[in-house]
């Protein structure tokens, strides 16, 4: 079991890469989803953590459990989004939720029909990242 990677240089797309290989193996060994939980920094952590903002711009959604959270955040916020890959579509969003988003428990469904994989397709497309999944 893994409990975290630890990352020297941010901005090299190592964890990106990492993803999009363990999906592919997933996918190739027939699986139906990924979970992990999309951890944020909290005042007592000695490491700063970015899986709450990275997961969801990957394409990672939020368990159902987590939803009136996450709407109540958005309340919160004056947000008119209603999932975390909306809010993650826009400059503003992206920046609100680095600032002030929180750790979510998060699900990735693998086939080619789930939502998930569709916003990690949005996403290599925007970044311009080529990959066969």
């Amino acid at each position: 079991q893994n409990s975290f990677m630890l990352v020297y240089e941010p901005g090299q797309s190592i964890g990106t890469n990492l993803f999009l290989n363990q999906v592919s193996a997933a996918r190739s060994r027939k699986l139906i989803k990924l979970r992990t939980f999309a951890r944020a920094t909290e005042e007592y952590d000695d490491l700063e953590w970015g899986g709450y903002y990275c997961w969801g711009r990957l394409g990672y959604e939020m368990r159902h459990d987590e939803h009136s959270k996450f709407q109540d955040w958005l309340l919160n916020f004056g947000r008119s989004e209603t999932k975390l890959n909306e809010l993650l579509a826009t400059k503003v969003g992206c920046e609100l939720w680095r600032k002030h988003g929180y750790g979510w428990l998060a699900e990735f469904y693998l086939n080619d029909a789930a939502e998930t994989m569709s916003n990690l397709r949005n996403y290599l497309q925007a970044k311009g990242i080529s990959f066969d999944l």
